[in-house]
C-alpha cells in the first residue's frame, strides 16, 4: 500500500512513516506544500493521506480536498489543534501531535477500515 504524507516537518514526516510502515504500507510520497501534495497524489494515487493543516505553502486540507476531486481517499489528519482542525474539516480522523502509535493505528484502520 501506498501512503501520502502531507507534513511540513521532515522529523514527524519519518515519524509517520515508521508508523505506517508497521501497518503494512511499502512505499511513501512526502510533500510540504499544498502543490507539491496535489502532484503527488496525481503521480501515484495514495491508499492513504495523512496531513498537517499548516503547510510551507498552501494549507493541509486545500491540498486534500483537491485531491478528493479526483478520487476520495481515506485520510486522518494530524495537527497541533484537534478543535481547530475538526471546524474546517468535519467528519475526517483527527489525531494531536505529538503522535502515539496507538492513536495513528486506530485512526488509520478506522478510515481504511481495517480490523484492530
Amino acid at each position: 500500500m501506498h501512503a501520502l504524507i502531507i507534513e511540513p516537518q521532515g522529523l514527524i514526516s519519518l515519524t509517520i512513516e515508521d508508523e505506517l510502515r508497521d501497518l503494512g504500507f511499502s512505499s511513501f510520497d512526502s510533500a510540504f506544500t499544498q502543490d507539491s501534495a496535489i502532484t503527488a497524489a496525481k503521480v501515484r494515487p495514495p491508499d492513504l493521506i495523512t496531513a498537517s493543516l499548516r503547510l510551507v505553502r498552501g494549507d493541509g486540507v486545500s491540498a486534500v480536498k483537491a485531491i478528493w476531486t479526483d478520487r476520495k481517499v481515506p485520510t486522518v489528519f494530524i495537527v497541533s489543534d484537534v478543535d481547530e482542525a475538526k471546524a474546517l474539516i468535519g467528519e475526517t480522523p483527527v489525531i494531536s501531535k505529538p503522535i502515539t502509535k496507538s492513536a495513528l493505528r486506530k485512526a488509520v484502520h478506522r478510515v481504511m477500515k481495517i480490523a484492530e
